[in-house]
This record gives C-alpha cells, sequence and structure tokens, in this order.
C-alpha cells in the first residue's frame, strides 16, 4: 500500500554538492517557499550536515499541493558579459530592491546559449550579500569555461527572493565613510578606503562584517565588484578602517559604491 502523503513538515539534512534548488526539486517545492520555511538561511553558506525544513513533508513523502509564495518584485537586468584569458566568459548582472522592505535570498540563474538557442551551459549566483535593503543594488556574477559558442546569448533568471524575516533584529546598522579613491591603470582599478561604523544592539553579538565594494561605469553598470569580510574578533564599537581594489571586467571604472551588512551572531 502506498503511504500517504501529509502536511508535517520534514526535516533534510543537506548533503555534499546539494544547492537549495536541488533539494526544492528533489521534494517537488518551488525554491520561494523553501525559502520562507527557512527563515534567515544564507543560500550561499549551505554545509553538510545543516538541518532544512521540507514543508508539507513527512520521509519524503509530499503532499499534492503545497502553498506557493508570490516572488519579491525585485528588477533583474540583463547580463553583460567579457572574455576571459582562457577563452572563457565572465558574466555580471544586477539586481535592485524596488520595494520598500529588505529582500533575502537572492538567486539567481544565468544560462548561455547559441545563436540557434542550443544550451552550452547554466549556472547558480548568489548576491555577495545576502540582505538586499531597499532601494538597494547587489551584483550577481558567472563564469563560462571556453570554448564558447559564436555569436552567443547570455539570459538571467530570477530563482529567489523573498523578504527578509525581522532584519533589524538579525542585522546591525553598518554606516561607511568613504575617505579616498585612487585610480590606476587607465580606470580599469580603484583602489578605494574609508571605514564602517556598526551600531549594535544590546543583545545581539556581531557575527562578522561584509564590506562590498562596486565599480561602476560611465552608464551606471556594475562592471566590477570585491568583498572584504571582517571576523568577529576585529569588529568593535570603533570605526573600523578598509582598504579595497576593485578590478572592472569591461569598461573603465568611473565610480564606486558601497554596501555592508553586519548580521548578529549564529546568522
Amino acid at each position: 500500500m502506498t503511504p500517504q502523503p501529509t502536511a508535517t513538515p520534514f526535516t533534510h539534512t543537506v548533503e555534499q554538492n546539494e544547492t537549495l534548488l536541488i533539494i526544492a526539486a528533489r521534494y517537488g517545492i518551488s525554491l520561494e517557499v523553501l525559502l520562507a520555511s527557512n527563515p534567515g538561511i544564507n543560500p550561499r553558506l549551505l554545509s553538510i550536515g545543516q538541518q532544512l525544513t521540507i514543508p508539507g513533508a513527512e520521509g519524503g513523502q509530499l503532499i499534492p499541493e503545497l502553498p506557493t509564495t508570490t516572488p519579491v518584485p525585485v528588477l533583474l537586468s540583463e547580463a553583460a558579459c567579457y572574455p576571459t584569458i582562457s577563452g572563457g566568459l565572465a558574466c555580471l548582472a544586477a539586481v535592485s530592491n524596488l520595494t520598500d522592505e529588505a529582500v533575502e535570498g537572492v538567486m539567481v540563474q544565468l544560462t548561455l546559449f547559441s545563436a540557434s538557442g542550443e544550451t552550452s551551459g547554466s549556472t547558480q549566483a548568489y548576491t555577495p550579500l545576502n540582505l538586499l535593503r531597499p532601494g538597494g543594488t547587489l551584483p550577481v556574477a558567472a563564469t563560462f569555461p571556453a570554448p564558447v559558442p559564436q555569436p552567443f546569448i547570455v539570459r538571467t533568471k530570477l530563482l529567489g527572493a523573498i523578504p527578509a524575516a525581522d532584519p533589524s533584529t538579525r542585522y546591525h546598522e553598518v554606516t561607511l565613510g568613504q575617505a579616498a579613491t585612487e585610480a590606476s591603470f587607465d580606470g580599469m582599478v580603484w583602489t578605494v578606503s574609508g571605514d564602517a561604523q556598526i551600531t549594535q544592539g544590546e543583545e545581539a553579538v556581531v557575527g562578522r562584517l561584509v564590506i562590498l565594494v562596486m565599480g561602476l561605469d560611465l552608464n551606471g553598470q556594475i562592471v566590477g565588484f570585491t568583498e572584504i569580510e571582517v571576523g568577529p574578533e576585529d569588529v568593535s564599537d570603533a570605526p573600523i578602517p578598509f582598504t579595497a581594489r576593485v578590478f572592472s571586467l569591461g569598461p573603465k571604472i568611473e565610480d564606486v559604491l558601497l554596501a555592508a551588512e553586519a548580521p548578529a551572531n549564529g546568522e
């Protein structure tokens, strides 16, 4: 007799090489539902043995109809791609939050097609910061190895983005001060220095600080980015100085955009 599916949640243990998209497909649920059932999860930091809640499943048995969530209306740009030294492609796209609520768990699929429509490669990409604040923009990046079909087309598709659960209690406020910038190599490299000031809550402890520096071309398009991560042992109430170098993948950099997040300890 075939077991009847129930609506009891089931716990899944993350295994090697699994992603959220693979896990969602295994249980027949959407990525948005999986993210909504695991608030606060960082899709970029999945670890082997991590426990995930699978809604409407027990022992791997699925209910026929699962609730679905409406994707957050973030704006996803087309990909801008540049040739690599090895003959492959490096592609960048931008995700902008046009809502008045913070968003997290942003996942994008970038797919490489030949001119005839044949798929040559596909990959998932995450924003370098988990939290996309209202009015904010974050990049996603992907690389495709050689050989690259000529001509080619790269399409972007939003796979997941959900409203952030209690961001004011899970993330500390970070104020960034940009002290100086220096362009070199005809604008292809910018060195940016400044400081970050974290406002810590009374109870939550800062787990880490991530500073994102994005290079923009003349049209305001992201052409490169770099991250700086400061561990909890180096985080304090005093301003934290930083220096970063951002390289352009294509046109020269005309300006930089800064962003940061400081998750509470345990996030």
